[in-house]
């Protein structure tokens, strides 16, 4: 996963992003509902910057594409002094951002992919767009977010893969 990751960042393109996402979803640590984000984001609330990047570097092959998880490596990154590792973490979460925007363009027909229900909030944020009401869709053997938003527009996001994670687990 980490030479598609490397590849989808020095080439951030529709394909590039599927094919690290392909590896995140099939790696049997893949976890779209674990909590590691409300853990860091704990630890960074308490201004506990080393244990934040510890808990980030023990689990980003799970967070990989995750735009928030880049954004809070790094502020962690800023707080502990490190300027350069700041920034590219930024920049890392800004292509995440872009990748996951590359798969469709939000409507019903062509949903964003996402691995893990937060992604659709960084994705609205990067939009510059406001959740007014989410909706759970099923249609066609598939599952998505269905998100309205304050200026009327509506986001859709393919949660197919996340779902059938959650299923499987729930199965064991």
């Amino acid at each position: 996963m980490r030479d598609e990751f490397v590849k989808f960042l020095e080439t951030p393109t529709r394909d590039t992003f599927l094919a690290v996402r392909n590896a995140l979803i099939s790696a049997e640590t893949y976890d779209p509902y674990s909590d590691e984000l409300n853990n860091v984001e704990d630890l960074l609330d308490e201004e506990r910057w080393t244990e934040a990047q510890e808990v980030l570097g023990n689990t980003m092959s799970n967070l990989l594409l995750t735009p928030r998880a880049h954004l809070y490596a790094s502020y962690a990154a800023e707080k502990s002094g490190d300027d350069q590792l700041a920034e590219l973490e930024t920049a890392i979460a800004a292509v995440c951002a872009e990748g996951i925007l590359a798969t469709g363009n939000g409507s019903e027909e062509s949903p964003y992919l996402v691995t893990r229900v937060i992604d659709e909030y960084d994705v609205l944020q990067f939009l510059d767009k406001e959740m007014k009401h989410q909706a759970f869709v099923e249609k066609d053997g598939r599952h998505f977010d269905r998100i309205d938003c304050t200026d009327d527009s509506v986001v859709w996001f393919d949660i197919t893969d996340s779902f059938q994670n959650l299923e499987s687990r729930m199965e064991e």
